[in-house]
């Protein structure tokens, strides 16, 4: 090879960098921030949304999440003498002693919270004919409150609106047992006497095959995915976030990150190519890549969800819509 040769090979082998090699976000996203989602929204490519909503969207209505350290749920069952915060939802210390759950659905029942702001997003694109579902980790039923078609709400932690007897599997409703757990009386089944337990998903409980059906249709199909309020810590909540298309765009509202890693790609070329390119070298099990090298459409909008949903609905457009259907005259 001559001198000339070998000068126009390292010519042409220039290593480019980070920034040349990465990618474009996917199609109709112009931007990997609020304004390129609100933009993606008003263009029409958003006709499937899917909102998935954590314990986070209810702290402004007044009820704790679960794990803020100082003010979460788990901290003030501490008081109760638990063998451990996390007793109150384990199915077997229920069926021994009832009470301490009883003490915490007494203070979680429907209809004793208002929606707060962010509960009326779904109703806002429900109108506008973009809304498939809204998959809530949340028992409090705020988003029915609020006005969301009950049709388009998907329990991933059960409901208080149905129970059943440990033991012979009678079906209740909210309105059998509701007064037994405002009173704190241990309600029964009138049939075998049997322990009555409301839907509430407890640790180690398999969800219904109804919500895995769900979302097996759902999720394919959704072309924008909304999460607000959670920190994506248990599954099958948190995996569900990987579900949606890998050209679907997906944006958290949250205090903080969650479900994402950091960057972890090298830039290389295979054997005989001329062309460098960027690879990941970690299975992201569908996390969200904010920050990432090879992000093409995850957002991160940090902040208290109340605040930045607002934010959300008035860059759409629609703060007059939301007023109307928060008025306490809708109805």
């Amino acid at each position: 090879m001559s001198v000339s040769e070998n000068e126009n090979q390292s010519q042409t082998d220039v290593r480019p960098s980070l920034e040349e090699l990465k990618p474009s976000p996917v199609d109709g996203l112009k931007s990997l921030d609020l304004d390129g989602i609100v933009d993606y929204i008003k263009s029409g490519k958003a006709k499937n949304i899917i909102i998935m909503q954590g314990a986070g969207i209810s702290c402004g209505a007044g009820i704790p999440d679960f794990r803020t350290p100082g003010t979460g749920l788990y901290h003030n069952l501490e008081s109760m003498g638990l063998p451990s915060p996390e007793s109150i939802f384990d199915i077997n210390y229920f069926q021994e002693h009832p009470e301490p759950f009883y003490l915490f659905a007494k203070n979680m029942l429907p209809g004793q919270y208002k929606p707060t702001l962010a509960h009326h997003l779904p109703i806002l694109f429900d109108r506008h004919e973009m809304l498939l579902r809204v998959y809530t980790q949340n028992v409090d039923e705020l988003e029915y409150a609020a006005g969301v078609p009950y049709e388009k709400i998907c329990h991933a932690h059960g409901s208080y609106y149905t129970g059943h007897c440990l033991d012979c599997d009678k079906k209740f409703s909210l309105d059998d047992y509701r007064e037994s757990i405002l009173e704190m009386d241990v309600f029964r089944c009138d049939e075998c006497y049997g322990l009555v337990k409301p839907d509430v998903i407890f640790f180690n409980e398999q969800l219904p095959l109804d919500f895995f059906l769900q979302t097996l249709d759902d999720f394919p199909k959704c072309d924008l995915l909304i999460v607000i309020g959670t920190s994506l810590q248990v599954n099958p909540f948190a995996g569900m976030i990987g579900k949606v298309p890998e050209e679907c765009p997906r944006i958290l509202f949250n205090i903080e990150k969650s479900a994402y890693y950091p960057e972890i790609a090298i830039i290389t070329k295979d054997e005989g190519d001329d062309q460098y390119k960027l690879v990941e070298v970690s299975n992201n099990q569908g996390r969200f890549k904010f920050d990432h090298q090879l992000n093409r459409r995850d957002v991160f909008v940090k902040g208290d969800c109340q605040v930045t949903i607002k934010d959300f609905i008035e860059k759409l457009g629609w703060s007059e819509e939301l007023k109307q259907i928060m008025s306490p005259q809708k109805h």
